[in-house]
């Protein structure tokens, strides 16, 4: 699927159909904007939520398989073990952002440890969630990552470090 014009501009198409998702702005200066600005090609993310289509969208990709981060909360397949491996991989490959989508059914990473151990799934049927569990993941983004954009709901965590620098070079 190709999604850039020759010049690295989003397609009209890939625009209009995206927009309506709030991906991406009407003055171009939404998400899939953003994180083609502030990454490199070969970089990669991790959206947190729901949205996976960002990769696509982006031409980034995340690190670790888990690129739809759902299965992480879900009854019945999540796991002890499946949350070390997505966190072992993030750890050992660090995205250059974060995109928290804020998918309602994961937890916001923006939340005080005693704020993570009292939230909640909305529909508990659905997902599993326990923060003991999630704590490693939680710990590693909060010492790595600082908040440096909102796009609409979206929030945007930039690795700290040498990536950031080569970031805010842009």
């Amino acid at each position: 699927m190709t999604v850039y014009d020759r010049r690295g501009h989003l397609l009209p198409d890939v625009v209009d159909k995206y927009s309506n998702l709030g991906i991406h702005g009407a003055r171009g200066e939404g998400l899939l904007s953003y994180i083609r600005e502030h990454t490199a090609e070969g970089d990669t993310i991790l959206v947190w939520g729901g949205e996976s289509r960002c990769y696509v969208a982006s031409g980034r990709a995340a690190p670790t398989r888990f690129f739809y981060s759902y299965p992480l909360i879900k009854q019945g397949y999540a796991s002890p073990e499946l949350l070390a491996e997505f966190t072992a991989d993030v750890v050992a490959h660090p995205p250059v952002l974060i995109v928290d989508t804020h998918g309602g059914l994961m937890p916001p990473l923006r939340m005080t440890d005693a704020e993570r151990v009292r939230w909640r799934p909305p529909d508990t049927r659905y997902a599993w969630y326990a923060p003991d569990q999630f704590r490693p993941f939680f710990e590693f983004v909060d010492a790595r990552y600082d908040l440096k954009a909102t796009i609409g709901k979206r929030e945007v965590y930039h690795l700290r470090g040498p990536a950031l620098e080569r970031q805010e070079e842009h």
